[in-house]
Parts: structure tokens; sequence; C-alpha cells
């Protein structure tokens, strides 16, 4: 019997610009992907050099518009996502970027999906109506969080049908205890509580360096943990981090990125974690640690939601109230593991879902 030729799946995203989360993204796509026998995948990343040698896969520039349109013509799948893709808060280019991707891949035979990605926030008004015609034409749409599904409602798009699953790398898993024994004594972390920082600067206002200072040494002090300040996208996050660190004594600080896997198996042993960045807050549930939430972006709260935590923004922060939270968390911490445990359990059920829905799809994959 003849073998059937392998299914050429391309992969759109934001990848290869050293961004944790959505490398534990890719990771966790691959891994999925990798189920099937009869696939040949390409990703589109800014540094596809480093993504072929990283994931072992094929890779083209995503500022290759010809080596694009080519791979495009050639793929049988085309997956968008995971992830923020379709927003333009970080620039309407973005959104169109993806956008046009989308819609060179909508052409029959070859089918078209958004894979656990979250929706919006799309401002413009062209921005929303480009969003809902290209989504109106593709194969199968998967969120990440109930708040992107009723987005979509909210733009009009009414094909295909939407599954709520969650985001792939809560399919992820620690590395081994020989790892993690390496990884927290190559930090000084092997017999210490620590409560791990992870926080981003924003656009357009001015971060409040004196307030998280001042927060971390008060858990140093108060609680008797030490801060760890982590950047999980180096380009952005690393100034900031080593400031907090410089500014904090006896803080730690983690330079260089970190592998899914060691991140999962780090948040596994911090008391808890105050976090920033989405997969932050996604590593800390996967890991069963507490967590308190900083809302900068609808995914965050979204996402905190499905644990009844209510994520403060920054126009909320005092020290006062904001040290309050930090010490509650502590004092919770071991009830609090039970309820996330219980809660991660069904996410990263649905997560699973995100394979079903391509089987689904495409049966012989």
């Amino acid at each position: 019997m003849e073998k059937p030729a392998p299914k050429r799946i391309l992969i759109s995203g934001y990848y290869g610009f050293g961004n944790t989360g959505d490398e534990a993204i890719l990771s966790a796509l691959l891994m999925l992907l990798r189920r099937s026998r009869n696939a040949h995948i390409t990703v589109i990343s800014a540094h596809p050099q480093h993504t072929a040698r990283e994931h072992g896969v094929h890779s083209i520039s995503r500022l290759n518009p010809l080596s694009i349109v080519q791979a495009i013509a050639s793929a049988d799948l085309l997956i968008s996502g995971g992830g923020g893709l379709l927003q333009d808060v970080t620039s309407s280019r973005s959104l169109l970027y993806y956008l046009s991707i989308i819609r060179l891949g909508c052409r029959r035979p070859r089918q078209t999906v958004l894979l656990a990605q979250s929706i919006g926030p799309i401002r413009t008004p062209l921005g929303r109506r480009l969003t809902a015609k290209t989504l109106q034409r593709v194969d199968l749409i998967t969120v990440r969080d109930e708040a992107s599904a009723q987005e979509l409602v909210n733009l009009g798009v009414t094909t295909p049908p939407v599954v709520v699953t969650a985001d792939l790398a809560l399919l992820l898993e620690r590395s081994s205890s020989e790892r993690e024994g390496e990884l927290l004594a190559g930090l000084g972390l092997e017999s210490e509580p620590f409560l791990l920082f992870c926080l981003r600067r924003l656009k357009n206002q001015p971060f409040p360096l004196d307030l998280f200072v001042t927060l971390a040494r008060r858990t140093s002090q108060d609680l008797g943990a030490r801060a760890l300040f982590l950047p999980f996208q180096t380009s952005f996050d690393l100034p900031l981090a080593r400031d907090l660190h410089e500014a904090v004594p006896g803080s730690v600080f983690i330079p260089a990125p970190l592998g899914p896997s060691d991140l999962i198996s780090l948040f596994s042993h911090a008391q808890m974690v105050v976090g920033m960045r989405l997969h932050s807050l996604i590593f800390a549930a996967k890991a069963r640690t507490p967590f308190l939430p900083l809302a900068y972006d609808p995914k965050v709260t979204a996402f905190s939601r499905l644990f009844g935590l209510e994520a403060l923004t920054f126009s909320d922060l005092t020290e006062t109230l904001f040290f309050g939270k930090i010490a509650q968390v502590w004092e919770n911490r071991l009830k609090m593991r039970e309820n996330i445990a219980k809660q991660v359990e069904l996410l990263e059920s649905k997560a699973e879902e995100n394979w079903a829905c391509l089987k689904r799809l495409v049966p012989d994959l």
C-alpha cells in the first residue's frame, strides 16, 4: 500500500521574537502536531534559523513576502496561533499582517485554522470589519477564553462554529527532578522560600519602580521570602528586572531565558507569583502555585477569572493595598494550591481539545 503524501502544515504566529510565552505556545503546538506521522511543518518566524534550531522544524522569515506566499500556496493546512495575534493595541500593522496571512490561506483545497487564540482588543472600525470579513472564511476557530468567543460574536463572526478551549502551553510538563535540583542550586534557592515577580513596562504609562522595590523588600522582611525577578521577553523585560534586582538586596535575577519545562519547575517551587505576563500566570497555574495577577491586557483578566481571581490594575496600586493582597495570598497559599489544581485540570483537558478539533477537521492528520 502506497504511503500517503505528508500533510504540509504552515504555522503563523509571534515566533522568533524571544517571547517566552509565545515560544511555549509553539513548543506545545509542535508537540501536538508531532503525534501525526504524516506532517511536514514550516513555521513563519522573525529569526528562522533560531526557530529551526530550537524547535527542529523548517522555518521561513516573516519579512520575506515571497517565501510566505509560496509556503501558503503549497500548504495543505494553515494554522494561525496560538496567542493574542488579532489585536491592534500593539499596532494596526500587526493586525493587518496576521489577517493578510489568514486571508491568503482561505483558498481551497487548503484549510485554515485559528487555534487557541485570544481575540482583541480591536479598536478601529476598519480593523473590526476586516477581521470579521476574514474570519468568516476560515474552517475552524478555537479560542482560549469565553471573552474572546464573545468578542467574535460582537464582531459579527457567524461561521465557522467557535470552540472555547485553553492555552496550548497548559499541555507542557515540568523538567525532571534532577534538572530541577540543578536549577534551584544554581540560583541559590534550594532551601529558601521565594516569591517570583514577572513584570513588564507598559507603553505610554510610567512603571511604578519604587512601589515594586518597596514591596519586594517587604516580602523579604515580613514574609521571609526572597524576591526572584524573571524577564519573559528579554528585549523588553530585562532592563526592568535588572533595575529591580539591583535595588532589592538579597534578590535573585535570571538574565538568560529558560525553556518552558524549566520555568514550570521553577514556578512549582515558588511560594507565590506576582505576574503581569499572561504566561507567568499560566505557568504558575500549571505548577499549582498561587498567583496574584496584574492586569495590563484583557487576556490577563480573562485568565484570572477562570480561577475566581480579580486582577489588580495599575490605577489601584498603593503599597498598603498591594502588600495586603500579597499577604492575603501568602496566608492562604495552601488552600489556593488545592483550588488551582482542580481548575487547571479542567483547563488541561480543554487545551487538549485543540488536537481533537484539528483531527475532526483533518481526519488523516
